[in-house]
């Protein structure tokens, strides 16, 4: 693998430069994963790095076969039976996924810049929990309205709500002197993903963007301040058909539903730390965005040449094929990158419950 820049962020040539002199051989080491790995430096800073320092296996200790990793994710299989599977710890399986989730991330970050963003979209939250049912928690997605298009992902925690008993009420009331959600998570989170967006449409000078949601009163203030969104409201009562304008992001929480064991309701597999339930999300996405075919039935049946939603929201098909195949086992930096606040704390595990001590161990590397 050919360095493409210097791994030291304060370096001149952390940014790509047509100087393909920057950096020279510094010898090799071994090692009983990846056998010879050659070792570079760098001509100005004189950083020394090797190939793995631009792999998604950088530091890693063992191979493990992504694709069929990804496979069983979306077959609602947990931690533990895939690791049963590859014969490895859970630990090991985690790990695998919080990697692919921010190569995920990366390549999801590139692809937005070169979307048209033409098409109408459609909000909403999709309700889930982690760790127990007094987490309850809100997964904001923002969708294309006819292409079914995932463009943004967040997350806001809710203080459990609905018909409880008194020792249910009692033992919320224990969990929340530790601390307590805040009720305005759902409105940071929603401006948060507006504002993400609000960004690339300005930079390709689209001012005036549909966006429809349903009636909860913090959708209205978290789009308004933005100043590119026609923000339009529908009853959230009404039928979720095919021609109903929230139909994108139901159909999503039909998919989350079915194909991710964190959000199969009343079943022993469920999330255990919110930060994790984000990163198999994140690798959801990019499933459904960039692999999945949209509209398999109907394609079929027509015999149409087969697209991803990534190709229907206005993705060149040459490019996408391209692009996966050259950044693939790459790893991202976070200072390359253009992610929003809800993004950025899915990168850095920052997702967590209130009240818990259940911070997420953060390697150093990613940061950079």
């Amino acid at each position: 693998m050919t360095p493409t820049h210097c791994p030291n962020c304060k370096c001149k040539y952390f940014t790509p430069e047509n100087d393909d002199n920057w950096y020279f051989h510094y010898g090799y080491y071994e090692t009983k994963t990846f056998g010879r790995v050659p070792r570079f430096k760098c001509r100005s800073c004189g950083k020394t790095f090797s190939s793995q320092t631009f792999s998604i296996d950088y530091y890693a200790k063992k191979k493990v076969f992504y694709p069929y990793l990804l496979d069983q994710l979306f077959s609602c299989s947990g931690n533990r039976d895939i690791a049963r599977k590859f014969g490895i710890r859970d630990s090991v399986v985690q790990n695998r996924i919080e990697r692919l989730s921010r190569w995920a991330q990366g390549f999801h970050n590139l692809m937005l810049k070169q979307l048209p963003l033409d098409e109408s979209l459609a909000a909403d939250g999709f309700e889930s929990f982690s760790y127990s049912q007094y987490y309850p928690n809100n997964i904001n997605i923002i969708a294309g309205r006819d292409s079914q298009f995932l463009y943004s992902t967040g997350l806001s925690i809710l203080r459990r709500k609905g018909k409880m008993t008194n020792a249910q009420k009692k033992r919320r009331a224990e969990l929340e002197q530790q601390g307590k959600a805040s009720s305005s998570m759902t409105y940071s989170s929603m401006k948060n993903l507006g504002d993400g967006l609000a960004n690339l449409l300005i930079n390709k000078e689209i001012g005036n963007a549909l966006l429809w949601t349903d009636e909860h009163r913090s959708y209205s203030g978290a789009f308004r301040s933005q100043g590119v969104f026609q923000h339009l409201r529908v009853s959230s009562k009404k039928a979720r058909t095919f021609k109903n304008p929230l139909f994108a992001v139901n159909y999503l929480d039909r998919q989350f539903r079915k194909d991710l064991s964190d959000h199969t309701r009343e079943t022993v597999q469920f999330a255990h730390h919110p930060a994790c339930m984000m990163n198999r999300l994140i690798l959801y996405r990019h499933f459904h965005n960039y692999i999945k075919p949209y509209r398999i039935k109907e394609q079929k049946e027509n015999r149409m040449p087969k697209s991803t939603h990534g190709e229907e929201a206005g993705l060149d098909k040459d490019y996408l094929l391209e692009m996966k195949t050259q950044l693939e086992g790459k790893r991202f930096f976070y200072s390359k990158l253009d992610l929003d606040r809800e993004e950025m704390q899915t990168w850095m595990q920052g997702w967590k419950n209130p009240g818990l001590n259940s911070t997420r161990y953060v390697p150093k590397y990613i940061t950079v």
